[in-house]
This record gives C-alpha cells, structure tokens and sequence, in this order.
C-alpha cells in the first residue's frame, strides 16, 4: 500500500510539473519577425496579439525543428491568420480557415517557422485592421502517411477518359485494406480528363501509410476494384490507368416517330446498336409499347404493317454498329391524353428475353387532340 500511495505521488508530482511546464510555453516578444522568430521547444504554446507602439496590431513567429518531412498537425483559431515559413523565411503555405486542423509537413531539412497575424495581415507585417488579443497553438506530430494517391479511368475498350462531370460520371474510391478487409477512406468524381488524386481523407486529414485499393465506377459500365498496393510513407503513387468495362452494346441516335394525325396511323421509329467489345455479337432487338397506366403493352414490330409482330435479328461485327427500324399501329379511338413509352430490349440468342445484354427507354409519346406528338426528355 505504502508503494502504492508513493507511485501515485509520484505521478501527480509528474503531472503537475509538466502542466506547468507547457504553461511556460509563452509568446516571448520580441518575435515580430521571422528572423527574430522565437525557437519553441514544446508542441503547445499561448500568445497574444496586440497593439504595438510601431503597428496597428501585432504579429508573432516561433522557430521549430523537426525530423524531415515530419507531419504535423496545428490546431487554432479560425479568426487567425498562420503561415508556414523554412528555415530561411520563404513562406511555403497558409493555412486555411476554413479547413481545421492545419495538416502540413516539416521541411526536408526539418526546420520550420510558424508566423500569427491577424487575418487582413497577409503580408506578416503587423498590419491587420484590430489586436485579436490571446490565442492558443497546438502543434502534434503525426503518424506517418501518404503523400497522394493518383490514377486515370478510362473505357477498357477504347482506352478513353471517363469524365466525372458529364456522361459517364466516373467516381473513385479509395479503400485502405488490412488483410482482406478494406475499409472506406474518401470517395470522389473524376476531372474532365478522367484523373483522380487522394491527397487526405473526408474529413481533411492525412491517410495514414498502408495496402490500399481504388474501386472505379461510371453509369453503364461494369465497376472495377483494383488489386491492393502499398504506399509509403510521404510516397505519391500513380497507379496509372484503371479501366472499368463498357456495356455489350450501347444504343444511339434514337429517331423517334413524325407526328401521327388524329385519325390514327403508324408511328415509325429506328435506333442504333453499337458493339462495344472486340468480338461479333449476335442477338435479337425487341421493342416493346407500355402506357404509363400500365393498362396496356404490346410489342412493335419491324415493318409498318402485318399482323405478324417480327422482331430484329442482327450479328454485328466488333466495334461496329448496325441501325433497327420498328413500327406500331395507333387506332384513332385512343383516347386523348394517353402517353405510350417506347423501350428496346436486345438480348443474346436464341433466348433474347432472358438473357438481355441492354435494356433503354426510347422516348415516349402522347395523343392529343390533333394527335400523337413525341414528348421532350426531363
């Protein structure tokens, strides 16, 4: 028991002088040039600033050294203005207000100076509009991390950027792996040129050092996860090219119908199927008619009359296209107002129906008093 009380002791006598050791650490003027700046020694400090006898308010440096590339994180007030400074003064970064904490790294040669002014003083000079008065730093070393992971999307067939803010919208994201467990870390869309970069997390903080893997995404294309790879420490990774993997075939240059009158007639309408991929494909296109009340549906046929519904039997050679015609029948006795969607199913023989490749929407329809009319796509 007698030990027990003297290793608490101990501990409280421990404690109590390294809290009054870090309230020590004061802003010792003068310190109101980078040259002049104040050597710190600790990872907390107080300061203030205030109105001096030559400037309108005051400004503060401390010098610190630090292991090269030493990543740190600094914690203060967002009505502050902090710049990082080398050894020699240059200054090398802001910190932003409004991103907290303020994550940066130490010099190759670990020599750094932090500079305090008020927001207006850009310049360091003490020339802000007002004292903002105390203020607190904390500054905490950080365990190792990345420097940046970075790649390109690209269509695994034609090797083409997917964009991110436009058709395709490809998006990325990043997963820190341990074993065969991966968790999430950040997510983002690729640049007009397909090209993604992970610098920090979701929050703004640094990814720590680790197995990682890119899952790669874009509407109507097969997403793509990457085999896992190490980054190490402060270590920027490109890992090149992701591709991810088209649909079988795509539909374009949809040609809807003309005006059909009020007293009936045939809306005819043609389509083309692209192949995407480096071998032929052989399949049948089905078109189906569905009202948006789901009380009817019928299937269009490839030629303008017959009672016989006749569907589109088409090979396509690789990387080629072939263009379908359908054809329905609208009696005059629909009543007006109803709208008729017209869909495209091309499915792979003999079984086209249950094994679809692509399925779309064509466009859609309306009758109205002086007849059927295409309607405009949200």
């Amino acid at each position: 028991m007698r030990c027990l009380i003297r290793l608490i002791g101990a501990a409280l006598i421990l404690a109590a002088s390294t809290s009054s050791a870090l309230a020590q650490q004061r802003e010792q003027e003068p310190n109101d040039t980078c040259s002049g700046a104040q050597p710190v020694a600790l990872a907390e400090l107080r300061g203030s600033l205030d109105a001096g006898a030559s400037t309108p308010t005051d400004v503060d440096f401390f010098r610190f050294s630090a292991a090269p590339r030493q990543l740190f994180s600094l914690t203060y007030r967002r009505d502050l203005l902090v710049g990082l400074f080398d050894a020699q003064c240059n200054l090398l970064e802001l910190g932003d207000s409004n991103v907290a904490p303020f994550n940066f790294r130490a010099p190759a040669d670990g020599g750094f100076v932090l500079g305090v002014a008020e927001l207006a003083d850009s310049a360091f000079a003490g020339g802000g509009a007002a004292p903002t008065g105390v203020y607190r730093l904390a500054l905490q070393p950080q365990p190792a991390s990345i420097g940046s992971i970075s790649g390109r999307i690209v269509d695994s067939v034609t090797a083409e950027p997917l964009a991110g803010d436009r058709t395709p919208f490809a998006r990325v994201v990043l997963q820190r792996c341990r074993g065969e467990l991966c968790s999430f870390v950040s997510r983002q869309d690729t640049d007009a040129l397909g090209q993604f970069r992970f610098e920090v997390g979701t929050i703004g903080r640094p990814i720590p050092l680790g197995d990682f893997q890119i899952v790669a995404s874009a509407s109507e294309y097969q997403s793509t996860t990457t085999p896992s790879f190490a980054v190490g420490d402060d270590e920027d990774r490109d890992i090149g090219d992701v591709g991810v993997l088209p649909p079988p075939v795509r539909f374009s240059d949809v040609r809807p119908c003309d005006p059909v009158p009020a007293q009936g007639g045939v809306c005819e309408y043609t389509v083309r199927i692209a192949n995407t991929r480096t071998e032929s494909v052989s399949g049948i296109a089905v078109s189906f008619v569905r009202d948006l009340h789901l009380r009817s549906l019928f299937e269009a046929g490839t030629t303008r009359s017959g009672t016989t519904v006749r569907r589109a039997r088409i090979e396509i050679p690789p990387r080629s296209e072939r263009t379908v015609r359908f054809a329905f029948a609208l009696p005059s006795f629909v009543p007006n107002g109803m709208v008729y969607c017209v869909d495209l199913q091309f499915g792979a023989d003999p079984v086209a129906l249950q094994r679809p490749l692509r399925s779309q929407e064509l466009f859609c329809v309306e009758k109205g008093a002086s007849g059927l009319r295409v309607l405009d796509k949200p």
